[in-house]
């Protein structure tokens, strides 16, 4: 509980830094959050290559492949489960999706329950990669990706990445630390020390952070504050 108090913490001061990378992937790949954010795609609508900028470092992907197995009388669409794959990227290293082919529509349902895909650079170079799937429970209608993600991340899935290195939107936001000030230590002595009133700049802005917070994350911000008394 200390731990998730204090990535909310860290995850409500970010500052800003440049894309550095681009990740290039087919319209049969859906991009449901990048970095904890909902994401910001361009694309080349006469090849069907979507285009997501990504800065440098450690970036998170929550993704569902959706191949369209064509046969002779139809088109049909298979759904894979939703997944979310980390990787670092180093400056200006493009890279791109390589997904598997599927010939029917039966051998896709059965190779989607286990995607086996691969992430390339521009150098044919394989990027090493964490992959899980992010489950949800029971039947959701209109999941929502993005908090499913955050909570994952403060659970520490496989494929989760520290809060404090995830960007906040995809404008390429990077958790910027926040020092918090040390506890005063009242020395050892047989008359008890009255510590003064902390009434500071830290203080106000610790109300804030927690007034804009959600609901879920106050309630988590409590339980650690009882678990730490």
């Amino acid at each position: 509980m200390k731990i998730k108090a204090l990535t909310l913490v860290t995850m409500l001061s970010m500052s800003l830094s440049s894309f550095a990378a681009t990740l290039y992937v087919k319209d049969t790949v859906d991009i449901l959050v990048v970095n904890m954010e909902k994401p910001k795609l361009s694309g080349q609508s006469f090849n069907s290559i979507i285009e997501v900028d990504l800065p440098e470092g450690a970036n998170q992907i929550v993704f569902q492949y959706e191949p369209v197995i064509e046969t002779t009388n139809e088109r049909k669409k298979v759904y894979g489960q939703t997944q979310v794959v980390t990787f670092t990227l180093s400056q200006d290293q493009n890279v791109q999706f390589k997904m598997p082919n599927y010939r029917s529509v039966r051998s896709a349902e059965k190779g989607l329950k286990d995607l086996d895909f691969s992430i390339i650079d521009q150098h044919g170079n394989e990027v090493e990669k964490t992959v899980d799937v992010l489950k949800s429970e029971g039947v959701q209608l209109g999941r929502n990706h993005i908090e499913e993600v955050r909570e994952y991340n403060i659970n520490g899935g496989p494929a989760a990445v520290a809060i404090s290195y995830v960007a906040v939107d995809n404008t390429a936001k990077v958790a910027k630390p926040v020092v918090l000030p040390e506890p005063e230590v009242a020395p050892q002595s047989a008359t008890p020390v009255q510590l003064p009133e902390l009434d500071s700049k830290e203080l106000q802005q610790l109300k804030t952070w927690y007034t804009e917070a959600s609901q879920d994350d106050r309630k988590a911000f409590r339980k650690w504050l009882i678990d730490f008394e």
